[in-house]
């Protein structure tokens, strides 16, 4: 990552921020520090064929694949679904598929497991898009259903008190797990353990794991869970261990920049392998910076990233990370598309905050989570939202709408106490860490 200190001639500093499929032009006062803080280039891999080839060959503390495999053996593969389309899996199924077949597996043999969660069954044109011609019609694709306890069994039960119920498709099979490693604001990172659970349970599953998220005893989220947070978080541990009733005998996880460039591939033990890659994208992604601003600036990065207020949380989640505590936040997302799923705006009847919390470890879900905590943001900062959204919920949630955002900007920095301004242009992919807070 790399900081750029703004400094212009002029009384105000011009910048060009993406919103939706066009620019926004801010114009910023210089009467305060300007820092950018954007992602900085990674070369992309030229060839992901034979990257990944050379890997699963190569991997990471495991024997390469091939030597795990025997003509006669069942393959489970488990891919994400279509809100991961980045991850660009169409790119290492053909490779994949055709190693397997090297090492005398048939096609019949082959089955694609969609790791849909709790999420929306896909199309078929999303499917034939997400997998790509030369493996849609050719190998046989199942979607996970969280409901459908005639194609799931129960494995056994973690020691935080999970009770693992898997799709039969994972069980008596050699299972290969693939995905894309981001940061992630519960789990710490995506990929990994997260295609086992959450991505192939059930509903109950589900919940029993996601309500870690929140103190056991007391209120709020507990300081254990959040972005980059790995190690004694017990949404993460308990997922591992899910992932190990399992048993995968490989895994296959990429990096993808914010450009939807692939920048890694790590293969080998699930969990060795992952953790190699979470590191990579710590290092990728995370920026050091050495005190909280009084005022950040986001965008999301453009559409596909502030399609929907949902989606574009992260990026104001990443910005609260480097604004101090009742600082101001200015937030650009287009957010065409709303809210986003009815789940997600729904959580609004639940209103005041104090209630919502308790209604979300009755009842939770991902969307209510996201929405409680940007709820919590907006308790906790001025946060102005520039959007096409034209819902009066994101009023409730305490975000203040704004139609001119350098108009607020000005005001902001004339009327308070503003010594430090954070520009982020990627808010999605750009992690602030915050070495001297």
């Amino acid at each position: 990552m790399i900081i750029k200190k703004l400094k212009g001639e002029s009384a105000v500093i011009e910048y060009s921020l993406k919103y939706g499929k066009e620019y926004v032009n801010i114009s910023v006062p210089e009467k305060s520090d300007i820092t950018v803080l954007e992602p900085e280039a990674s070369s992309p891999i030229p060839d992901i064929e034979s990257a990944l080839i050379y890997s699963i060959n190569n991997p990471i503390e495991s024997p390469p694949l091939p030597n795990l495999l025997s003509p006669t053996d069942k393959i489970t593969i488990v891919i994400s679904d279509a809100t991961r389309s980045w991850i660009g899996i169409n790119n290492i199924l053909p490779p994949l598929v055709n190693s397997l077949n090297s090492s005398g597996i048939k096609d019949e043999d082959i089955v694609i497991l969609v790791a849909l969660g709790t999420h929306r069954f896909q199309t078929e044109e999303e499917i034939a898009s997400l997998v790509g011609k030369e493996i849609y019609g050719r190998i046989n694709i199942v979607q996970h259903d969280c409901d459908d306890y005639s194609n799931l069994q129960y494995i056994g039960t973690t020691s935080l008190g999970t009770e693992v119920e898997v799709n039969k498709l994972l069980l008596n099979r050699k299972v290969i797990i693939t995905g894309g490693i981001v940061h992630h604001d519960m789990a710490g990172f995506g990929g990994g353990r997260k295609s086992i659970l959450p991505g192939c349970v059930s509903r109950k599953t589900i919940f029993q794991n996601h309500v870690h998220t929140m103190k056991p005893d007391g209120q709020g989220i507990d300081p254990r869970v959040g972005t980059g947070k790995l190690e004694d978080n017990p949404l993460n541990m308990d997922m591992v261990e899910a992932m190990n009733m399992v048993a995968p005998i490989f895994l296959i996880n990429l990096v993808v920049d914010g450009d939807g460039k692939t920048i890694g591939i790590f293969c080998g033990d699930p969990y060795a392998a992952w953790y190699e890659g979470c590191k990579f994208a710590d290092d990728a992604f995370s920026i050091n910076i050495d005190k909280p601003s009084d005022l950040t600036i986001v965008s999301c990065g453009g559409y596909p990233k502030d399609i929907n207020l949902y989606q574009a949380t992260k990026s104001l989640f990443n910005a609260a990370a480097a604004t101090k505590d009742g600082g101001n936040i200015v937030f650009l997302a287009e957010c065409i598309e709303g809210g986003g799923s009815d789940k997600f705006y729904g959580w609004g009847k639940y209103l005041p905050f104090d209630n919502l919390e308790k209604e979300l470890r009755k009842h939770f879900t991902i969307e209510g989570y996201i929405f409680y905590y940007a709820v919590y943001i907006a308790q906790k900062y001025s946060v102005y939202l520039m959007s096409k959204d034209p819902d009066e919920t994101v009023k409730d949630m305490g975000f203040i709408t704004v139609d001119n955002i350098n108009d607020t900007i000005c005001n902001i920095v004339n009327k308070k106490p503003i010594n430090s301004i954070y520009i982020m242009p990627y808010g999605s992919t750009t992690i602030p860490k915050i070495t001297d807070k």
